[in-house]
């Protein structure tokens, strides 16, 4: 009892932006740890462009011929396969991620930018339900398309951390490679996928 009688007394003599940011600190380490506020906590935090880049941008490995062969399944049921002579934005995630959460707006976004654009597609691939996917985008009120995985994944694009992103250009090369969120409708983003759209 002494110690707490102790900290209040020390406490009470903090000057009074000593305790906002006492507050704000607390305030902080509710968002990160609840995990309904950390996609907002990791939102403003790719706003702030101070997430780790871990972004490769590359122009050595091809997606081989197992990526047009892969199988995709659209929220209707039907069975389709990715086309050559496309670019390709593709977006493993999922609704129990965080990370994947915070960076959906952007992709939202980036499908908007897009949309005029017939060489680019935008496409995210979930492996959750139908339901509990068709729920969140409702709820969310998105409009990008996902896809459900009916084969196994190509294994250059195979990660084993979400999300996890690539462009693929019209040839098969896989342009940039990235493990983590990012703020994918940014004009970096939308240049490169138009410049590839064009070659």
């Amino acid at each position: 009892m002494k110690f707490f009688k102790n900290f209040w007394e020390k406490y009470k003599k903090k000057s009074l932006i000593a305790k906002i940011l006492d507050v704000l600190l607390i305030a902080l380490l509710v968002m990160v740890i609840n995990p309904s506020t950390r996609p907002l906590f990791q939102q403003a935090i790719i706003e702030l462009g101070i997430t780790p880049s871990g972004m490769n941008e590359t122009d050595e490995l091809t997606v081989g011929e197992e990526f047009y062969d892969w199988k995709l399944k659209t929220a209707s049921g039907e069975i389709i396969n990715l086309q050559k002579d496309k670019v390709y934005f593709i977006n493993f995630w999922a609704t129990w991620c965080p990370p994947c959460v915070a960076e959906l707006p952007y992709i939202e976004k980036l499908t908007k930018r897009m949309a005029d654009n017939r060489d680019v597609e935008v496409i995210t691939i979930v492996s959750e339900s139908n339901e509990k996917i068709d729920n969140f985008m409702n709820n969310k009120g998105y409009s990008f398309k996902y896809y459900f995985q009916q084969s196994v994944v190509p294994a250059n694009i195979r990660k084993s951390s979400i999300p996890s992103t690539f462009i693929i250009d019209k040839s098969g090369v896989i342009k940039l490679d990235k493990v983590g969120a990012y703020k994918w409708s940014g004009d970096d983003i939308v240049n490169l996928l138009t410049k590839l759209s064009k070659e």
